[in-house]
Protein backbone atom coordinates (compact mmCIF):
# COMPACT_ATOMS: atom_id res chain seq x y z
CA UNK A 1 0.00 0.00 0.00
CA UNK A 2 1.23 3.38 -0.67
CA UNK A 3 2.27 5.53 1.97
CA UNK A 4 1.83 8.84 0.18
CA UNK A 5 -0.80 10.74 1.55
CA UNK A 6 -3.70 12.26 -1.39
CA UNK A 7 -1.70 15.42 -2.48
CA UNK A 8 -0.43 16.67 -6.19
CA UNK A 9 2.96 15.66 -7.16
CA UNK A 10 6.34 18.09 -6.23
CA UNK A 11 7.58 19.64 -9.05
CA UNK A 12 10.47 22.27 -9.58
CA UNK A 13 9.68 25.63 -8.00
CA UNK A 14 9.23 28.23 -10.76
CA UNK A 15 9.74 30.82 -8.08
CA UNK A 16 12.46 30.95 -5.16
CA UNK A 17 12.16 32.89 -2.43
CA UNK A 18 15.08 34.09 -0.38
CA UNK A 19 14.57 35.43 3.17
CA UNK A 20 17.47 37.89 3.85
CA UNK A 21 18.29 40.38 6.51
CA UNK A 22 21.15 42.14 4.34
CA UNK A 23 23.71 40.58 6.79
CA UNK A 24 27.03 38.81 6.27
CA UNK A 25 25.59 35.44 7.73
CA UNK A 26 22.88 35.21 4.69
CA UNK A 27 26.06 35.83 1.89
CA UNK A 28 25.67 31.47 1.92
CA UNK A 29 21.91 31.25 1.55
CA UNK A 30 22.19 33.94 -1.56
CA UNK A 31 24.73 32.09 -3.63
CA UNK A 32 22.79 29.02 -3.12
CA UNK A 33 19.39 30.46 -4.09
CA UNK A 34 21.41 32.04 -7.13
CA UNK A 35 22.65 28.43 -8.13
CA UNK A 36 19.55 26.71 -7.99
CA UNK A 37 17.59 29.50 -9.93
CA UNK A 38 20.16 28.81 -12.82
CA UNK A 39 19.92 25.42 -12.13
CA UNK A 40 16.39 25.06 -12.54
CA UNK A 41 16.18 28.73 -14.50
CA UNK A 42 14.13 29.90 -11.86
CA UNK A 43 12.61 33.25 -10.72
CA UNK A 44 14.32 34.79 -8.04
CA UNK A 45 12.35 36.34 -5.06
CA UNK A 46 14.82 38.37 -2.86
CA UNK A 47 12.77 39.33 0.31
CA UNK A 48 14.29 41.19 3.60
CA UNK A 49 11.52 42.64 6.47
CA UNK A 50 12.85 46.35 7.59
CA UNK A 51 11.41 48.45 10.13
CA UNK A 52 9.03 50.51 9.33
CA UNK A 53 9.57 53.60 7.75
CA UNK A 54 8.44 55.07 11.49
CA UNK A 55 10.74 53.22 13.64
CA UNK A 56 13.41 54.92 11.35
CA UNK A 57 12.61 57.79 11.53
CA UNK A 58 12.80 58.29 15.55
CA UNK A 59 15.99 57.07 15.24
CA UNK A 60 17.35 59.53 12.67
CA UNK A 61 15.41 62.25 15.07
CA UNK A 62 18.22 61.10 17.35
CA UNK A 63 21.14 60.67 15.79
CA UNK A 64 22.95 63.80 14.46
CA UNK A 65 24.22 63.04 10.25
CA UNK A 66 25.69 65.24 7.63
CA UNK A 67 23.27 67.64 5.72
CA UNK A 68 24.31 66.54 2.50
CA UNK A 69 23.92 62.55 3.92
CA UNK A 70 21.14 60.35 1.70
CA UNK A 71 18.24 59.93 3.45
CA UNK A 72 16.81 57.07 1.27
CA UNK A 73 14.12 55.51 3.14
CA UNK A 74 14.52 51.70 4.54
CA UNK A 75 12.99 50.16 1.20
CA UNK A 76 15.03 52.01 -0.95
CA UNK A 77 17.97 51.66 0.59
CA UNK A 78 17.52 47.81 0.67
CA UNK A 79 16.52 47.87 -2.61
CA UNK A 80 19.90 49.33 -3.49
CA UNK A 81 21.92 46.95 -1.56
CA UNK A 82 20.25 43.88 -3.14
CA UNK A 83 20.54 45.18 -6.37
CA UNK A 84 23.86 45.78 -6.39
CA UNK A 85 24.32 42.61 -4.67
CA UNK A 86 22.81 40.41 -7.15
CA UNK A 87 23.10 42.31 -10.55
CA UNK A 88 26.16 39.93 -11.90
CA UNK A 89 24.22 37.08 -10.70
CA UNK A 90 22.98 36.43 -14.22
CA UNK A 91 19.17 35.44 -13.03
CA UNK A 92 16.19 36.87 -12.81
CA UNK A 93 15.47 38.63 -9.74
CA UNK A 94 12.82 40.76 -8.05
CA UNK A 95 13.77 42.67 -4.50
CA UNK A 96 10.97 42.44 -2.28
CA UNK A 97 10.91 44.89 1.25
CA UNK A 98 8.30 44.63 3.53
CA UNK A 99 7.86 44.92 7.27
CA UNK A 100 6.28 43.04 10.15
CA UNK A 101 6.70 39.54 12.30
CA UNK A 102 9.33 38.34 9.24
CA UNK A 103 8.31 34.55 9.70
CA UNK A 104 4.80 35.49 8.98
CA UNK A 105 6.11 38.00 6.66
CA UNK A 106 8.23 35.53 5.12
CA UNK A 107 5.63 33.18 4.37
CA UNK A 108 3.00 35.44 3.28
CA UNK A 109 5.11 36.68 -0.08
CA UNK A 110 6.14 33.31 -0.23
CA UNK A 111 2.39 32.40 -0.79
CA UNK A 112 1.38 35.70 -3.16
CA UNK A 113 4.77 35.09 -5.14
CA UNK A 114 3.61 31.12 -5.73
CA UNK A 115 7.16 30.45 -4.44
CA UNK A 116 8.24 26.70 -4.43
CA UNK A 117 11.04 27.20 -2.09
CA UNK A 118 12.38 29.01 0.95
CA UNK A 119 16.24 29.66 1.26
CA UNK A 120 17.56 31.50 4.27
CA UNK A 121 21.15 31.45 6.08
CA UNK A 122 22.21 30.78 9.49
CA UNK A 123 25.01 32.35 11.63
CA UNK A 124 27.60 30.17 13.23
CA UNK A 125 30.01 31.51 15.89
CA UNK A 126 32.69 29.19 15.21
CA UNK A 127 33.49 25.85 12.65
CA UNK A 128 32.82 23.16 15.50
CA UNK A 129 30.06 25.88 17.19
CA UNK A 130 26.62 25.47 17.75
CA UNK A 131 24.26 27.16 15.39
CA UNK A 132 23.02 30.81 16.01
CA UNK A 133 19.39 29.28 15.23
CA UNK A 134 16.64 32.30 15.69
CA UNK A 135 12.77 32.29 16.32
CA UNK A 136 12.35 32.66 12.50
CA UNK A 137 13.73 29.41 11.28
CA UNK A 138 12.13 27.36 13.96
CA UNK A 139 8.48 29.40 13.17
CA UNK A 140 9.22 28.41 9.33
CA UNK A 141 10.05 25.12 9.99
CA UNK A 142 6.48 24.74 11.77
CA UNK A 143 4.49 27.09 9.44
CA UNK A 144 6.03 26.87 6.17
CA UNK A 145 3.31 26.01 3.59
CA UNK A 146 6.25 25.28 0.89
CA UNK A 147 10.30 23.78 1.92
CA UNK A 148 12.47 25.55 3.84
CA UNK A 149 16.15 25.04 2.66
CA UNK A 150 18.25 26.05 5.63
CA UNK A 151 21.77 27.10 4.43
CA UNK A 152 25.09 26.28 6.63
CA UNK A 153 27.83 25.78 3.62
CA UNK A 154 29.30 27.78 0.71
CA UNK A 155 27.43 27.16 -2.38
CA UNK A 156 30.75 25.71 -4.66
CA UNK A 157 28.14 23.24 -6.94
CA UNK A 158 25.36 21.53 -7.00
CA UNK A 159 24.58 19.38 -3.83
CA UNK A 160 25.90 15.58 -4.63
CA UNK A 161 25.16 13.63 -1.66
CA UNK A 162 21.61 13.82 0.01
CA UNK A 163 20.54 11.87 2.97
CA UNK A 164 16.95 11.36 3.90
CA UNK A 165 15.92 11.21 7.57
CA UNK A 166 12.59 8.75 7.71
CA UNK A 167 10.76 6.87 10.24
CA UNK A 168 8.61 5.47 7.22
CA UNK A 169 5.67 8.11 7.92
CA UNK A 170 3.74 10.40 5.16
CA UNK A 171 5.39 12.89 6.03
CA UNK A 172 9.24 11.18 5.47
CA UNK A 173 7.86 9.91 2.05
CA UNK A 174 7.05 13.21 1.27
CA UNK A 175 10.23 14.52 2.21
CA UNK A 176 11.83 11.75 0.11
CA UNK A 177 9.95 12.69 -3.12
CA UNK A 178 10.23 16.46 -2.53
CA UNK A 179 14.50 15.97 -2.40
CA UNK A 180 14.13 13.72 -5.47
CA UNK A 181 12.02 16.12 -7.53
CA UNK A 182 14.39 18.89 -6.37
CA UNK A 183 17.64 17.52 -6.50
CA UNK A 184 17.12 14.31 -8.58
CA UNK A 185 20.70 14.93 -10.55
CA UNK A 186 22.98 14.00 -7.19
CA UNK A 187 25.16 11.45 -7.35
CA UNK A 188 23.59 9.51 -4.26
CA UNK A 189 20.61 9.41 -2.11
CA UNK A 190 20.70 7.77 1.65
CA UNK A 191 17.45 7.13 3.23
CA UNK A 192 18.23 7.12 6.71
CA UNK A 193 16.74 5.84 9.81
CA UNK A 194 18.01 5.68 13.20
CA UNK A 195 16.60 2.97 15.91
CA UNK A 196 17.45 2.93 19.76
CA UNK A 197 18.48 -0.29 20.73
CA UNK A 198 15.03 -1.06 22.63
CA UNK A 199 14.93 -4.46 24.34
CA UNK A 200 17.53 -5.93 22.56
CA UNK A 201 20.62 -3.34 23.99
CA UNK A 202 18.93 -5.24 27.91
CA UNK A 203 19.91 -8.92 26.68
CA UNK A 204 22.80 -10.31 28.57
CA UNK A 205 23.39 -12.91 26.03
CA UNK A 206 25.31 -11.38 23.53
CA UNK A 207 24.53 -13.62 20.58
CA UNK A 208 20.97 -13.36 21.29
CA UNK A 209 21.69 -9.93 21.57
CA UNK A 210 23.04 -9.99 18.29
CA UNK A 211 20.32 -12.11 16.87
CA UNK A 212 17.58 -9.39 18.50
CA UNK A 213 19.28 -6.45 17.06
CA UNK A 214 19.69 -8.11 13.28
CA UNK A 215 15.81 -8.96 13.56
CA UNK A 216 14.99 -5.62 14.03
CA UNK A 217 17.22 -4.59 11.34
CA UNK A 218 15.82 -6.40 8.78
CA UNK A 219 12.19 -5.73 9.99
CA UNK A 220 13.24 -2.22 9.57
CA UNK A 221 14.50 -2.89 5.88
CA UNK A 222 11.35 -4.41 5.21
CA UNK A 223 9.43 -1.22 6.36
CA UNK A 224 11.90 0.88 4.04
CA UNK A 225 11.66 -1.17 0.77
CA UNK A 226 7.65 -1.30 1.70
CA UNK A 227 7.34 2.63 1.78
CA UNK A 228 9.70 3.07 -1.09
CA UNK A 229 7.19 1.04 -3.08
CA UNK A 230 4.50 3.19 -2.38
CA UNK A 231 6.33 6.60 -3.99
CA UNK A 232 6.81 7.63 -6.89
CA UNK A 233 10.40 8.06 -7.10
CA UNK A 234 12.31 8.40 -10.31
CA UNK A 235 14.08 5.27 -11.79
CA UNK A 236 17.39 6.86 -11.48
CA UNK A 237 16.99 7.89 -7.91
CA UNK A 238 15.32 4.56 -6.77
CA UNK A 239 18.68 2.92 -8.32
CA UNK A 240 21.17 5.12 -6.70
CA UNK A 241 19.05 5.14 -3.11
CA UNK A 242 20.75 3.32 -0.38
CA UNK A 243 19.08 2.50 3.16
CA UNK A 244 21.45 2.92 5.71
CA UNK A 245 19.52 1.82 9.49
CA UNK A 246 21.53 2.01 12.78
CA UNK A 247 21.05 1.72 16.24
CA UNK A 248 22.23 5.03 16.90
CA UNK A 249 19.72 8.42 17.95
CA UNK A 250 19.28 10.27 14.07
CA UNK A 251 20.36 13.45 14.54
CA UNK A 252 24.02 11.83 15.65
CA UNK A 253 23.57 9.54 13.11
CA UNK A 254 22.95 12.08 10.31
CA UNK A 255 25.69 13.73 11.04
CA UNK A 256 28.12 10.91 11.14
CA UNK A 257 27.64 10.87 7.35
CA UNK A 258 28.02 14.59 7.25
CA UNK A 259 31.46 14.19 8.65
CA UNK A 260 32.03 10.73 6.38
CA UNK A 261 31.34 12.87 3.65
CA UNK A 262 28.15 11.13 2.55
CA UNK A 263 25.64 13.70 2.87
CA UNK A 264 25.90 17.62 1.35
CA UNK A 265 22.41 18.14 2.25
CA UNK A 266 19.64 16.25 4.82
CA UNK A 267 16.36 16.56 4.03
CA UNK A 268 13.76 16.21 6.99
CA UNK A 269 9.84 16.05 6.88
CA UNK A 270 8.47 17.89 9.49
CA UNK A 271 5.52 15.54 10.96
CA UNK A 272 6.68 12.02 12.06
CA UNK A 273 6.33 8.86 14.27
CA UNK A 274 8.51 7.07 16.14
CA UNK A 275 12.58 8.82 17.42
CA UNK A 276 12.34 10.45 14.29
CA UNK A 277 8.93 12.41 15.09
CA UNK A 278 10.73 13.60 18.28
CA UNK A 279 13.43 15.36 16.17
CA UNK A 280 11.21 17.10 14.13
CA UNK A 281 8.29 18.28 16.41
CA UNK A 282 8.86 20.59 19.35
CA UNK A 283 12.20 21.65 20.96
CA UNK A 284 13.56 18.72 19.09
CA UNK A 285 13.63 20.34 15.83
CA UNK A 286 15.92 23.06 16.95
CA UNK A 287 17.73 20.39 18.43
CA UNK A 288 18.16 18.61 14.80
CA UNK A 289 18.87 22.14 12.84
CA UNK A 290 21.48 23.02 15.39
CA UNK A 291 23.42 19.83 15.61
CA UNK A 292 23.38 18.95 11.76
CA UNK A 293 26.47 20.92 10.38
CA UNK A 294 25.20 21.19 6.88
CA UNK A 295 22.13 22.77 4.60
CA UNK A 296 19.09 21.02 5.79
CA UNK A 297 15.77 20.95 3.66
CA UNK A 298 12.79 21.04 5.75
CA UNK A 299 9.50 19.80 4.16
CA UNK A 300 6.52 20.28 6.02
CA UNK A 301 3.26 18.29 5.49
CA UNK A 302 0.43 20.63 6.20
CA UNK A 303 -2.59 19.34 8.86
CA UNK A 304 -5.26 17.19 6.65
Amino acid sequence: MSSRPDRAAPALPKTILLATDLSARCDRARDRAVLLARQWQARLLVLTVAPSERELTIVEELLEAPAWARRDGAARQAERWLQRDLESAGVPFEVQVTSGKVGPAIEAAAQAAGAGLIVTGVARAGAFQPLVLGSTIGWLARHASVPVLVVHDPAHAPYQDVAVASDFSPAAGQALETAATLFGDAASFVLVHGTAPGRAGMIDDAQARTDAATALRNQVQDEAAAQLDGLALPAQVRERLEVVVEPVEPARLLQALVDNDRADLVVLGSRGRSALSEILLGSQAQRVLESVRVDTLVVRTPPR
